[in-house]
C-alpha cells in the first residue's frame, strides 16, 4: 500500500533527503512549471 510506504518513508527521518533530491533533480532536469504540476499530482 503506498500510503503506508509513505508514512514508513516519513518516519523513518531520511525521506527528507530524497524528497529534496527530487526537488532539485526534477527542477535541473523538467523546470519549474513541471515540477508544480507533479507536486499537485503527488499531493
Amino acid at each position: 500500500d503506498v500510503s503506508v510506504l509513505l508514512l514508513n518513508l516519513r518516519e523513518s527521518g531520511w525521506w527528507r533527503m530524497a524528497v529534496m533530491f527530487g526537488v532539485f533533480y526534477t527542477v535541473q532536469v523538467s523546470g519549474h512549471r513541471t515540477f508544480l504540476e507533479t507536486v499537485r499530482n503527488f499531493v
